[in-house]
């Protein structure tokens, strides 16, 4: 068995896949096996996908599936997954050549966590990717998600973390809705799972930003942030009252995040949506400056000047 299941769903990705395939490839830790699913790809994605595979058919296994989503995409590449670990690979990212080398030493060093969180690159070139140069490790270790994320500076999904297969498949993975934030949805799901470590240094995953990236659309951003709200509000969450409050900041800081995108996208209705249903909450948590300031944000993106504050911390 091998201990990373690398898992890419793609869906016409043609002209990116091939880097992040390469990137695979470059890993100076070869304990992996390779899962592509296609979801439903209408260029040269699968074609691509195909020819990658039948030059390496003990270690990469191409899947298809109608067009039903990324969520979709994970869950079937999880299923159809050997790996004691998955490791969620977006296809348009990058890993650097010591991805999985310091993954795999953080988890032999932490007792095998349930979850290893990364630290993201953000990139528009891919020569701005061969700049980057691996730094001493710096990592945290802590109890669980849900305990300590947020004090580690992570509230990010998981295409962001690797996560122990048995736990993803136990709570369901991801909830296959066309809205973005399903990822985010099944890290809240595991919250409790034992283990959770945090990689702070160095960058594991080069981010690529452009303008084909599902994180950009408001609506699915707007559907996912209510479906997060929702999904507490009606107990789907592990650990109980207890644990109430670190779930919320978990959700806020990425509705926060959400409806600033909105207002910067044209959008005000869906982040006037986003506020108030997230205004008693940001109240309880003391997040008064969000509270006061984001009236004024409609107004800003008018005049032409986005803000960017309350954006989930990628580093």
């Amino acid at each position: 068995m091998p201990l990373f299941s690398v898992v890419i769903p793609t869906y016409n990705r043609e002209d990116y896949v091939g880097a992040t395939l390469d990137s695979l490839l470059a890993q100076e830790c070869g304990d992996w096996e390779l899962i592509l699913v296609d979801d439903g790809s209408t260029d040269g994605t699968l074609s691509l996908l195909q020819e990658f595979a039948a030059q390496r058919p003990e270690r990469v296994r191409v899947l298809q599936q109608d067009h039903r989503g990324c969520a979709a995409a994970r869950n079937y590449g999880a299923r159809e997954a050997n790996g004691e670990y998955l490791a969620f690979l977006d296809s348009d990212d990058l890993w650097f050549p010591w991805t999985l080398r310091v993954l795999a030493d953080q988890i032999e060093q932490n007792d095998r966590p349930a979850m290893v969180a990364i630290t993201l690159h953000n990139f528009s070139d891919e020569s701005e990717v061969a700049l980057v140069q691996e730094s001493p490790v710096h990592a945290e270790a802590g109890d669980d998600f849900l305990r300590d994320a947020m004090r580690m500076g992570f509230a990010l999904g998981v295409a962001h973390t690797v996560c122990r297969r048995e736990a993803y498949l136990k709570v369901g993975g991801c909830p296959e809705i066309n809205v973005n934030g399903t990822d985010s949805d099944v890290l809240l799901r595991m919250g409790v799972e034992p283990g959770f470590v945090r990689v702070h240094e160095p960058p594991l995953l080069a981010y690529r930003k452009h303008d084909g990236s599902v994180t950009v659309n408001p609506v699915k951003g707007h559907g996912g942030m209510q479906m997060l709200m929702q999904n507490e509000r009606e107990g789907a969450y592990p650990g109980g009252p207890e644990r109430k409050w670190q779930r919320i900041e978990q959700i806020l800081i990425r509705v926060r995040a959400v409806s600033v995108r909105c207002v910067n996208a044209g959008r005000s209705d869906l982040a006037w949506s986003l506020y108030r249903s997230a205004f008693w909450w940001n109240l309880r948590m003391g997040r008064l400056r969000y509270l006061t300031a984001f009236p004024l944000l409609p107004l800003r993106a008018w005049l032409g000047v986005p803000f960017e504050g309350y954006a989930p911390k990628k580093s």
